[in-house]
């Protein structure tokens, strides 16, 4: 009877050390997988950004953009559509009252990129880059600013009533005196960006984004893109 009682307890003792054995190893485990494997959070957004980034054929984007500092403000409304041939067009608004030349429209199809000439109301052809007087950095240009950022640190999440978003902040990889610093709000679902405040080298903001309307994979009329179509285009 005491050999009996003493198997009972010897392997009730062995069952128990056995779950915790078992329990420290899948907690350690978790532990170990999430320390040494599993990617940290930042790293999964910038990997999810980038997979979004490449489902994307066409869209449309507006958004208003505020320079500050230096004693002054100055604004834009940006709107531009892009289409899945690498087609083009951004029609840029000063929000400046007394601005005499308020709207500028580039177009870029498959033959080149065009400007168009507010006084002539016509399109002109533009060698090199987009004119530097246009304010124009496409979705693509916020994407890999992220996904290639030579700093990215994600500061933490905010909750609202209807959207949830994630605040970042960015060095980009091609920084300089007045942006060397951003802080992006990016829906969580979407990863799409909200609003984009950039920092000078003394940390001071120098530029607000925000974005009022992303439109994603929707069908474009080939209208937008011919350099002969009238400058301002009602969507």
């Amino acid at each position: 009877m005491f050999n009996i009682k003493f198997l009972v307890l010897r392997i009730t003792s062995l069952v128990a050390l056995l779950a915790l054995t078992l329990f420290g190893l899948g907690v350690g485990g978790w532990g170990l997988y999430h320390q040494y494997v599993a990617p940290a959070p930042t790293e999964q957004l910038r990997r999810q950004l980038k997979e979004n980034l490449a489902q994307i054929d066409s869209y449309y984007l507006r958004l208003t953009s505020t320079a500050v500092g230096g004693g002054s403000v100055a604004s834009h409304r940006l709107e531009i559509w892009s289409s899945p041939r690498e087609q083009l067009r951004a029609e840029a608004t000063s929000l400046e009252e007394g601005n005499g030349e308020r709207l500028q429209v580039v177009v870029r199809d498959d033959s080149g990129l065009y400007y168009f000439d507010s006084s002539l109301k016509k399109f002109y052809p533009v060698k090199g880059a987009m004119a530097e007087n246009m304010p124009v950095l496409t979705l693509e240009d916020y994407g890999h600013n992220i996904v290639e950022a030579a700093h990215f640190k994600l500061l933490g999440r905010e909750d609202k009533t209807r959207h949830s978003y994630y605040l970042v902040e960015v060095v980009p990889k091609e920084s300089y005196r007045h942006r060397c610093l951003d802080r992006i709000w990016l829906e969580t679902e979407s990863l799409l960006p909200v609003r984009i405040e950039s920092y000078d080298v003394n940390l001071c903001l120098r530029q607000v984004t925000c974005f009022e309307q992303i439109l994603l994979n929707p069908t474009l009329e080939a209208a937008l893109f011919e350099a002969d179509q009238p400058a301002a285009y009602e969507s």
